[in-house]
């Protein structure tokens, strides 16, 4: 049967048969395009399509008549047909006619293939090998030896067999997280626990697994055949996604995940049973610090009218408590009660009712002066209660030392903030109330990321919640994340009912991408995304009633 259409300013002849396939040639005029089909249709006809003669077809005529006959009945079609569209559009290679496919066409080819790519380039030669093979056995096109036979292939790139290392697998968690498709991760995790390819995970049925012996039958498989899959306890987790939902494919799966996620009827991470939600939520912003300076971060507020106005616009976002470092004038942590003196009285002025907490951390201070601003009477201070190991040092806190500033705190009447760097300390704010140290209820953070010290994992801060509540029932809580760990952690919080920290002392960077341009954009960012979580910024009042101050 034959066709005849324009395309451009030529016409297209087309020729097709069951026996031989489609051909096809153009034409300057369409009544010699109309003559060229009845002459192959005729030859077609008698049997003698041997006969054509192949300076009439190009690579072009050759590639249209593999995508119609040979295509088709391949498992992978979708993806050849794909490349045979690209390979139409390689103009000067496809209007080569078969007489003049020479190897060097093809060797030019292959060398300017290679910019996209080793595997690219070696799968365009083999479709085009394996055509010209097809059209010259199968066929009985008239064609000579193939050319594609005679040029180099590519080699092929050294094959990879590193494994993650430290901290990759946190980033790449954290970057899909970022995702906007909640199921991406999921679908990352159970490729690394199973080596499973995108595709196999994308194709199972929930028919090809068996729970019990925690394994997947993969059907096809780039071989040809079937294999089992053991699946650990997490990926067999990862594809329980509901028991509730009933669909047949996993992708059909993810899709309707997709919806209810949009519609917030699902959560990828379920909230813990017994939490109370629509609770307000305390934003801490760390504005400062000890270690990051201007040259980490143009943003950071150093002097104290920089920390004001910071804390202001925090306010402003949402923020309802500041943490408050100060430092000397060469930007090194400092103790200065006049400086932390004058920075309360500007966020008293410009930031009603905002709770001020002053920081008695001990990074680049001498034990005694970090208590020697308290006299200025805040609403809180910061309580470490034991020692732990930082990234370069120690940072000490003696038991002598804790209960001396534990003491003064009471004697002030300023609530402190327990930190908890690891599980002793923990034990030891529980001490401290048993000693008539520290009022109940006390308010603890959490902070977690700090190298040598407490890792940012979920499991780690629900333990110590559950911990946490049980000493003390009615204690308040924080979690502060250092680094790149200070959002996802921030979300924990809010999944678990608890309180947030954010701010440039422990984190400089919006994203993986950009620095954060001020304190208030950290806040915001936080503030954006508690809706998700049924939750809402607290007021400053509010966040008084919640820690009793």
């Amino acid at each position: 049967m034959a066709s005849i259409r324009k395309r451009g300013k030529s016409w297209q002849a087309q020729v097709r048969s069951r026996k031989t396939g489609a051909i096809g040639k153009s034409f300057h005029r369409k009544v010699d395009a109309e003559r060229w089909a009845i002459e192959q249709e005729a030859l077609m006809q008698n049997g003698q399509f041997a006969q054509i003669q192949t300076q009439d077809f190009t690579l072009h005529d050759l590639m249209q008549a593999y995508s119609e006959k040979v295509t088709p009945t391949k498992k992978g079609a979708a993806q050849e047909f794909r490349r045979i569209s690209r390979l139409m559009k390689e103009r000067d290679l496809m209007l080569t006619p078969l007489l003049n496919a020479k190897p060097h066409i093809f060797a030019a080819f292959r060398d300017r293939r290679l910019g996209a790519g080793v595997r690219a380039c070696q799968y365009d030669l083999v479709l085009l090998r394996h055509a010209w093979n097809m059209a010259r056995v199968e066929w009985g096109w008239p064609l000579g030896d193939n050319p594609l036979s005679l040029i180099r292939m590519p080699k092929n790139n050294p094959p990879r067999e590193r494994r993650l290392r430290s901290g990759e697998y946190d980033a790449l968690r954290d970057a899909a997280h970022g995702s906007r498709s909640w199921y991406l991760w999921p679908i990352i995790d159970i490729a690394i626990e199973t080596a499973m390819r995108r595709g196999e995970i994308l194709g199972l049925l929930w028919t090809n697994i068996e729970w019990r012996k925690q394994r997947a039958l993969l059907p096809i498989t780039k071989n040809g055949r079937s294999r089992w899959v053991p699946l650990s306890q997490l990926s067999a987790r990862r594809f329980c996604i509901s028991v509730l939902i009933q669909h047949d494919s996993f992708a059909g799966l993810v899709l309707l995940g997709i919806v209810l996620r949009q519609y917030r009827l699902y959560r990828p991470q379920p909230q813990p049973r017994g939490i109370k939600m629509n609770i307000p939520c305390i934003v801490t912003c760390a504005i400062t610090g000890a270690i990051p300076t201007k040259a980490d971060n143009p943003a950071v507020p150093v002097i104290p009218s920089e920390q004001i106005e910071s804390t202001h616009e925090a306010y402003e976002a949402g923020a309802s408590l500041v943490h408050i470092h100060v430092r000397n004038d060469d930007e090194t942590p400092g103790s200065d009660p006049q400086k932390f003196d004058a920075i309360q009285q500007g966020v008293k002025k410009h930031c009603p009712d905002m709770i001020i907490q002053f920081s008695t951390g001990g990074r680049g201070r001498d034990q005694t002066q970090r208590g020697a601003m308290l006299h200025l009477r805040p609403d809180m201070a910061s309580l470490a209660t034991g020692s732990v190991n930082f990234p370069t040092d120690i940072y000490e806190n003696p038991p002598k030392f804790v209960d001396g500033l534990a003491t003064t705190m009471l004697e002030y009447g300023i609530k402190p903030e327990v930190e908890i760097f690891d599980l002793a300390m923990l034990y030891n704010a529980v001490s401290l109330i048993k000693r008539g140290l520290l009022k109940s209820p006390p308010h603890v953070q959490f902070v977690m990321g700090i190298p040598n010290a407490m890792p940012a994992r979920r499991s780690v801060l629900e333990f110590l919640i559950k911990e946490y509540e049980a000493l003390i029932p009615d204690g308040t809580w924080t979690a502060a994340g250092i680094g790149r760990h200070q959002f996802e952690v921030a979300q924990w919080c809010l999944e678990l009912g608890g309180h947030c920290r954010t701010g440039l002392e422990d984190n400089i960077k919006f994203d993986r991408a950009r620095l954060a341009a001020s304190n208030a954009e950290l806040v915001k960012k936080l503030v954006d995304v508690m809706p998700d979580y049924n939750r809402r910024p607290a007021s400053a009042k509010e966040a008084r009633d919640l820690l009793g101050l």
